[in-house]
């Protein structure tokens, strides 16, 4: 197959087959998304809400987080949001908002690193002095 004038390479991809080729590969209902099986059932969300159905436990740093927080100026920045009492993120799914560590910043990239580990390695630290580390840490 030969790719169409300014198309790319899309036909050689097989992205122009239409419906019948795209049903062959990827089995859906017509207008849904694939579902895949799992232990438990059907697979419909992330892998922190299988955990949480599992009976797991969960700390969500930064992933799937809208940052809101101020990180301050370049004269006098917030290193350190939990000392100073400053939120940086709202989470975007509501099954992650008791578990997200709200002091840890999304990706950024005018926030060091750095800031980020420290927050992370706070609660860690934490979790290890008493024993409960959660099951799943996501770590954006």
């Amino acid at each position: 197959m030969t790719p169409r004038p300014g198309g790319g390479n899309d036909q050689l991809l097989g992205r122009h087959r239409g419906r019948a080729g795209r049903d062959r590969e990827r089995p859906h209902r017509h207008g849904q998304p694939r579902l895949l099986r799992c232990p438990f059932g059907i697979q419909g969300g992330y892998i922190f809400n299988a955990v949480l159905q599992a009976g797991g436990t969960v700390r969500n740093y930064g992933f799937l987080v809208n940052n809101i927080g101020s990180i301050g100026t370049k004269a006098s920045p917030i290193s350190d949001p939990f000392a100073a009492g400053v939120v940086q993120v709202a989470p975007l799914d509501p099954s992650l908002a008791p578990v997200t560590d709200v002091y840890f910043r999304g990706y950024d990239q005018s926030y060091p690193d750095l800031w980020r580990y420290n927050e992370w390695k706070r609660e860690f630290d934490q979790y290890v002095a008493n024993g409960n580390l959660p099951s799943l840490r996501s770590c954006a």
